[in-house]
Parts: structure tokens; sequence; C-alpha cells
């Protein structure tokens, strides 16, 4: 399709605020990522979905403009589009946002400590509960080994009484006591 330089032109200019919108949009990336400090891998994932969706959005802008037909200068005015912002409103809206949002994530934690104090308040009231509890099944815990132990005891003596009956250990045996 062959278009006029005004069209061209209207072209160039809307590529250019397309890339000027995106390079908004990475922006808001970035100031998430400082805010909140997210991990390497989840920014690279980010950065990944933040470029599909650009190339997407171009392609479907010049879709709809051009018929999906690409040109250099349509390349040259995205990619000039998000230099321009980048060079102009990037550092005053990166430092202005960041700044806004540590400053509101301060306020609800300061809101917030309150709630916090008394959920520690708990956590120590029930890790003392836990402790009495362990101190109190100690003692019982040893008395159920004492009895585990005397069962076992008393099934081997069951046991040796039975082969006593039968005639395989003599009684002299029974009653004495081992040597060490």
């Amino acid at each position: 399709m062959i278009l006029s330089m005004r069209e061209q032109g209207l072209i160039f200019a809307f590529i250019c605020l397309l890339g000027f919108g995106f390079g908004f949009l990475y922006d808001l990336l970035r100031i998430l990522r400082e805010a909140f400090g997210t991990l390497r891998p989840l920014s690279m994932a980010e950065d990944f979905i933040y470029w599909v969706f650009a190339a997407f959005a171009v392609f479907y802008f010049l879709l709809g403009v051009n018929y999906g037909d690409i040109r250099l200068y349509m390349v040259l005015g995205f990619i000039g589009g998000m230099v321009l912002y980048y060079l102009t409103l990037s550092p005053s809206v990166v430092g202005i946002s960041v700044f806004a949002v540590r400053k509101v994530k301060a306020a609800v934690l300061w809101i917030l400590k309150p709630v916090f104090i008394i959920v520690n308040i708990i956590k120590l009231w029930l890790k003392k509960r836990e402790m009495w509890v362990i101190i109190r099944i100690r003692p019982m815990a040893k008395k159920v080994k004492n009895v585990k132990k005397l069962f076992a005891l008393r099934g081997r003596l069951k046991r040796k009484k039975k082969r006593i009956k039968k005639g395989k250990i003599p009684k002299k045996q029974m009653n004495r006591k081992k040597e060490p």
C-alpha cells in the first residue's frame, strides 16, 4: 500500500507516542522492582512479558494503520519515542514514584505496627504454653517408655515360661541370674 508523506508523518508521530507510552509502562515495572525488590528471575520474566506485549501492541497498531507493513521509520519512531521518554521524563517519574511508594509502605507499616505487636505477643504466649505442654509431657513420655520396657519384659517372661512348660529349658536356668 502506498502512503502519502502526510500519512507517513502521522504514522511516525503516533508510533513515537506509542514508544513514549511503552517507555512509561516500562517505568512502572522499574518502580515496582525498586519499591518491592523483586528477584532477578522474576525481573527477567517481567521483562520478557513486557516485550512480548509491546511487540503485539505495535504489530496490532501497524496492522490497523498500515496493514501490518513494517518500515524502518516506524521501528526508529518507536525506539525514538522510548529514548525521548527516558531522557526527559523517566528520571523524575521514577524518583517521585519510588519515593511515594516507599512513604506509603512506611505509613501502612506504621498503621499495622500495633497488629504486629499483638500477633507477636500471642506467639510468645503460645510458645510459653507449648513449653509448658512439653515440660508436662516429657515425664509422661519417660513413663511410657518404662511401661513399654515393662511390657516387653513381661512378654519375654511369658515366652520363657511357655518354653519351660514344653520342656525346652530346664527350670534351673530360669532362676539363674546372668553373670556379666
